[in-house]
């Protein structure tokens, strides 16, 4: 996805109110467990945190 011309990846969370169930449940469970992974996995973090 380009931003600004740059190029980006968008990785969506689940809202940090506390409110949200989803994560709690699946497909929201399993959902979530993919996306932290995509993160840990991304360049840009091992970059910034090894």
């Amino acid at each position: 996805m380009q931003y600004f011309g740059h190029e980006t990846d968008a990785i969506p969370l689940p809202h940090p109110s506390g409110l949200s169930t989803w994560f709690k449940l699946e497909p929201g469970k399993t959902l979530l467990h993919k996306a932290l992974h995509l993160i840990a996995e991304h360049p840009a973090w091992r970059a910034s945190f090894g």
